[in-house]
Formats: C-alpha cells, sequence, structure tokens
C-alpha cells in the first residue's frame, strides 16, 4: 500500500452538503472520489481502466484500489444558511446555494458552507497500483485542483481549491508564485495526460480534453470576491445580450395556434448563424428565459410578458425521454497564488452537444404566465390557457455563440493556452 497525504486551502465558499444538502457543509470521501473519477475521464480515461482504478458495482464489480479519509484542518470553518450576503454577479454564479431573500432584500447563502480560508487533507491510500495507474491518480488529482472545484457550482467558480503541501509528490509541481508560472507549466503537464492516457481526440463524445480545448487564465487580483465578481460580471454583459428575437415570435406563433400541442421551430433572423432560436443554450441545460417588462401598466401594458425554460428530448421511433440537464463546456475556477493574488482559470471543453435525435424542448411554466394571477386583461388570461400545456421543439445550437464568448474572453486575461500547441 502507497499512502500519500495532501493538505487543501479552500479558495471560495464551497457548498458541498453531507448527509442532506441543506444540513451543514462537510466534505465526504464520496464527494472527492466522484470528482476524481469524472476528472479521470476527462484526461481519457476509458471506463474500463475507471473501473479497475477505482471500482465497480454490477454485472462485473470490482473493488477500489484507492481510498479516501477527509481530515479537517484547525481553521476548518463553516458559515450557517443565510448568514452571508453575496453581490448581484456571485449570486448569478452560485444560483442555487445562493438565491434572492424577501427579508435580507438581497442574494443570500441559502446553504450552509465551508469558508475560504479553512484547510483540510486529504489521506489517499493505493492498493497494489501500477506505475501507470498512480501516476493517472496524481493527474488526476492535479487537473481536479487547478481546473475544477469541490461541491456545487464548482463549474462556476465555486467551491475551489489549492494545494498547501504534497511532501510525498515529485512527479507534478503543485504550487505556482504567478499566474506566468502557471501558464508555463501547462505544456509539461499536458505532455505527461498525453503519454499516460491517449492521445487528445478531435472532437469527444463527452466533456472531456480535446484538441478544441483552450485554457484561459484573467489578471490577477488581490482578493478571491473581486476575482469571482470580474469573471461574473464577464460573463452576465455577454449572455444579456438580446438574442430573444425567436422566442419572441415563437411565443407569437405558440399563441396563434393552440392545436397544436408540439412543432418544430426553426432560427430566423439573427439567431441563424447559430441554427438554433436560443443560441444561449449552449453555456448548458436547463436555459430559462423571461421577458424584461413582465408585466407592463396601463397605459403600455406588455404585449407579450412571456417566460420559457429550455431543455432537451431525445426521439426513439414513438418514444421521447427527456434530457434534464447537459452541464456547460465552460468551467471556472479561482486559483490562488503564492504571491497572495487570485487569477480565474476558465477550460473551455467543446464535446458533443446532445445526444444523436436529440433536440431542444421549449416549455411555459405550468403555473402561469409571469404575474397571471394578478392581471385582469382577459387578452393575457386566454394567452395562458393557450400557451400552459403547450411544448415547442427547436433545433439544437451549435457553439458559434460560445466561441464568440471565448474569443471575447481572451481579450480579459493575460494568457492563452491552446491545447493545439502540446505535442509528444
Amino acid at each position: 500500500m502507497k499512502r500519500l497525504r495532501l493538505e487543501f486551502e479552500v479558495v471560495t465558499p464551497m457548498f458541498l452538503g453531507g448527509a442532506s444538502p441543506f444540513g451543514e457543509a462537510e466534505i465526504r470521501p464520496p464527494s472527492i472520489k466522484g470528482l476524481l473519477r469524472w476528472w479521470f475521464r476527462a484526461l481519457g480515461g476509458s471506463k474500463e481502466w475507471e473501473a479497475r482504478l477505482f471500482g465497480a458495482t454490477g454485472g462485473k464489480a470490482s473493488k477500489s484500489r484507492v481510498q479516501i479519509r477527509v481530515i479537517p484542518g484547525q481553521t476548518f470553518r463553516v458559515k450557517k444558511a443565510k448568514k452571508e450576503r453575496f453581490s448581484g454577479e456571485l449570486g448569478y454564479l452560485g444560483y442555487g446555494p445562493i438565491g434572492w431573500d424577501k427579508e435580507a432584500r438581497g442574494m443570500v447563502n441559502q446553504r450552509s458552507f465551508i469558508e475560504p480560508g479553512s484547510t483540510f487533507s486529504l489521506q489517499v491510500d493505493t492498493l497494489n497500483l501500477k506505475q501507470r495507474d498512480y501516476y493517472a491518480l496524481l493527474l488526476s488529482i492535479w487537473a481536479l485542483i487547478n481546473f475544477g472545484g469541490i461541491g456545487s457550482r464548482s463549474r462556476r467558480g465555486w467551491g475551489s481549491v489549492r494545494i498547501i503541501e504534497a511532501p510525498e509528490v515529485e512527479y507534478l509541481q503543485w504550487n505556482f508564485q504567478t499566474s506566468e508560472e502557471f501558464y508555463r507549466y501547462l505544456p509539461k503537464f499536458l505532455n505527461k495526460v498525453q503519454k499516460i492516457f491517449v492521445a487528445f481526440p478531435e472532437f469527444p463524445e463527452y466533456t472531456a480534453f480535446s484538441r478544441k480545448t483552450e485554457i484561459l487564465i484573467g489578471e490577477e487580483f488581490v482578493n478571491q470576491g473581486e476575482t469571482l465578481s470580474n469573471i461574473g460580471k464577464t460573463i452576465i454583459k455577454f449572455r444579456n445580450r438580446k438574442y430573444y428575437h425567436d422566442i419572441k415570435r415563437l411565443m407569437e406563433e405558440a399563441g396563434k395556434k393552440p392545436d397544436r400541442l408540439s412543432y418544430q421551430w426553426k432560427p430566423t433572423g439573427n439567431n441563424t448563424q447559430y441554427s438554433s432560436p436560443v443560441p444561449k443554450a449552449i453555456f448548458g441545460l436547463p436555459n430559462n428565459y423571461m421577458s424584461r417588462t413582465r408585466r407592463g401598466d396601463r397605459n403600455q401594458p406588455t404585449q407579450y410578458p412571456w417566460q420559457i425554460s429550455v431543455g432537451a428530448i431525445q426521439i426513439y421511433g414513438n418514444k421521447k425521454e427527456d434530457i434534464n440537464r447537459r452541464a456547460s463546456p465552460l468551467l471556472i475556477k479561482i486559483a490562488k497564488w503564492e504571491n497572495g493574488n487570485y487569477s480565474w482559470i476558465v477550460t473551455y471543453l467543446p464535446s458533443k452537444f446532445l445526444p444523436d435525435g436529440a433536440i431542444l424542448k421549449l416549455s411555459f411554466p405550468k403555473g402561469g404566465l409571469p404575474d397571471i394571477r394578478r392581471t385582469r386583461d382577459q387578452r393575457l388570461i386566454d394567452l395562458h390557457a393557450k400557451l400552459k400545456d403547450k411544448i415547442i421543439t427547436a433545433n439544437p445550437p451549435n457553439f458559434g455563440l460560445l466561441d464568440e464568448f471565448v474569443r471575447e474572453l481572451e481579450e480579459e486575461g493575460p494568457f492563452v493556452f491552446y491545447i493545439t500547441e502540446v505535442s509528444l
């Protein structure tokens, strides 16, 4: 048996529930192992290799060769639910664990979280691992630390950690003085990945490193909150641009055709280049849209107060299966450097967006359009009656809009690394 002990510091609030998601936040070994399995696959590990290394259940059950123990540090601190206020952009990045509170009249944490500055250790015991397996495990740990996070909304910068000490490991560099030093090290790390795993594919079937992967590193800030706010404002500014032209037309057409419960809508106008009437769905599903002026007033009532939820559906002959989630291809991590500064790191991992035969599914809220219960406008009441049970299908988006965002993000930060620069 070989034992590793790695010590970590929490960089951004970590929303990680215990036995109950809404109980006191705690770090549990199954959560860490699940993340390591994900990063193992993202680096190119096969399902068979994953089962052999981390264990499997079912017909070919096997015992895990990796055992993990979490040891809280002396500075391990937990903030209780509704005890911290957050700005609008942080609430946007942390939507779910962070939400609007009527009493506080602001965005507060709906769940408890592990506070930044908290420390903990991982004790990793490995059983009868070959050298290649051991190196694959180390690379997965490194990727989790430097590209991802732990807990809810970790793809949006929450739950980021940094390693304080890794005394037993010389295979990889774990600490970096500046963002530039980290950037200079990326080719070495990715070369090791290719030697241990496989060559990066052109376009993977699932979220993973490929020849289209980009790693973007922002400028250095003096604290983690300012760093998160910077990337949050950048995303909000981009996503607030108006791509509603087709959705408004869809709303109008759906209201005119109450006899048709489902039909396919093709993009028109400004959204044609993205192949979909809802191009921002490429940022991940589910995706919700609503009009800015939902109520209007007596003098100028809102013509179409609308709200639409976007998911996906896969069609097998006469059968249909809902696809409730599709994670964003953008992963945000907040890094803390040895010089005390912070930077955001965005890893862009484009892959097949939806399975073959899947299309977008747009639906209206069952409880009614926004503020429908407050209106006496019979026109709106009739419109709601037509739309409440209607489902509209639409073409999936291409990666055009997301590529545009990445191009703009490149201008925000000093370092951009294209994985095509890596060669064996």
